[in-house]
């Protein structure tokens, strides 16, 4: 009699265990296709110079966020041109061209970029002050009349003039706020990081004492991430940077004003190709404290402003 009692009960053991298979792996397929959806795109144009250009930075950028820690993406467009800022973007009219353009699908159909961000020349927040406020505005006016926020890429200063850096800051932060965009704080991520003792072996800048290095690009990068998807660059995976190769030219020409300079491999590359693990969490923590306290400035903003609406 026991015999088919058992058959029974194993019978019904199994039925159980396939409808709760069955039924955490439908879960499990309704969570994945989910998150499938809740994967947002961002498709963003970034004008600039070699600031931008090296790394390159958008790439980086795009391979920090396709590590999938947020459900941001990125694709992305560029108009770039070396040595030059607002104005020359302005009135050459290619970046003005780019942003109403705006970006095509697989089927040719136009949108709008969801941002735009904005990389004046190195030293224009110093020297050209009221040309970047003017051009800074005109940029920033085209985004936004096609529908997307201006990001201001808030760069850092040269290795021999420190006590700009301030200055740079100040002025980005000016521009950004009067033309509602967002800032990126890269130049406050560099002063955090030679502020830390322990960074003597991160060298930010490459030989010409301007721009960035591997290192720099990738401090650059985080600060990217962060402000873009709001999430802490922190535990990011990436470690490679691919840098260009300074070229024969420019090498001698630097070597011709800096008779004592003296010029190793990794110089000629910009760097090292791969951070360390030390390394990286040192960079990623600095831009991480300079998007949070900027993400703190920015929600007060906001909120003024919500405010002042409702009035």
């Amino acid at each position: 009699m026991r015999k088919p009692l058992l058959r029974f009960t194993d019978l019904l053991i199994l039925m159980l265990l396939f409808s709760a298979t069955t039924l955490i792996a439908a879960e499990t397929s309704a969570k994945s296709a989910a998150n499938s959806k809740d994967i947002k795109t961002l498709h963003i144009l970034w004008v600039g110079n070699s600031y931008t250009a090296g790394g390159p930075l958008p790439q980086v950028v795009q391979k920090m966020m396709n590590e999938g820690r947020t459900n941001t993406r990125m694709e992305y467009k560029t108009s770039i041109m070396g040595g030059m800022g607002y104005k020359y973007h302005v009135e050459d009219g290619k970046a003005i061209r780019r942003i109403v353009d705006g970006w095509k699908d697989d089927k040719d159909k136009r949108h709008d970029w969801d941002m735009v961000v904005l990389q004046n020349k190195s030293w224009g927040p110093v020297s050209l002050q009221d040309e970047m406020r003017k051009y800074g505005m005109v940029l920033s006016e085209v985004s936004k009349a096609f529908g997307a926020k201006p990001v201001f890429y808030c760069t850092w200063a040269k290795k021999y003039a420190p006590e700009q850096a301030q200055t740079i800051f100040d002025m980005y932060t000016e521009v950004a706020e009067a033309n509602d965009g967002l800032l990126a704080p890269a130049g406050q991520a560099w002063k955090y990081v030679y502020e830390n003792p322990a960074t003597k072996s991160i060298k930010l800048y490459r030989f010409d004492r301007s721009h960035p290095s591997s290192w720099g690009v990738y401090l650059n990068a985080c600060v990217f991430y962060a402000t873009l998807t709001g999430e802490s660059p922190v535990g990011l995976k990436l470690r490679s940077v691919e840098p260009w190769k300074t070229t024969e030219r420019y090498t001698k020409n630097h070597l011709k004003a800096r008779k004592n300079l003296v010029l190793s491999e990794d110089d000629l590359y910009n760097g090292p190709r791969t951070l360390t693990d030390k390394e990286a969490l040192i960079l990623q923590k600095a831009a991480w404290k300079a998007v949070q306290e900027r993400m703190k400035i920015q929600k007060k903003i906001d909120a003024a402003k919500e405010k002042k609406a409702k009035k």
